[in-house]
């Protein structure tokens, strides 16, 4: 029953709130020591889904073992670039979205400290 397991899991969970205690993550993720990822800004202010990055997390019935989804520098960069469709007299047109407006930043040193 995939139901009664994520309802362990759940549970377990619950427990380590309920105690005050930190939940013992099993690291599956892991960028490069120089590489920063601010978690927040990307979830709060951008409201990027965790699956985004990381994968069906939802699907599963345990932790996974390894990553669902490996990211790389070119993904970050992709999803700031990304660009959107901006209706042009007749047709459509893709045009680069102005990162400036967006508050998002392709200066290396964001990320790479």
């Amino acid at each position: 029953m995939a139901g009664d397991s994520k309802s362990e899991e759940i549970k377990k969970l619950k427990g380590y709130a309920e105690k005050g205690q930190e939940v013992p993550w099993r690291r599956v993720w892991r960028l490069p020591a120089h590489v920063f990822f601010p978690h927040r800004v990307h979830v709060t202010n951008a409201q990027i889904s965790c699956q985004t990055c990381h994968g069906p997390m939802e699907t599963l019935e345990r932790p996974p073992t390894s990553a669902l989804k490996e990211l790389t520098m070119d993904d970050c960069i992709a999803c700031h670039a990304e660009r959107k469709l901006t209706k042009v007299s007749e047709g459509k047109t893709a045009q680069p979205t102005r990162l400036a407006s967006l508050r998002l930043s392709a200066d290396c040193i964001v990320c790479h400290r």
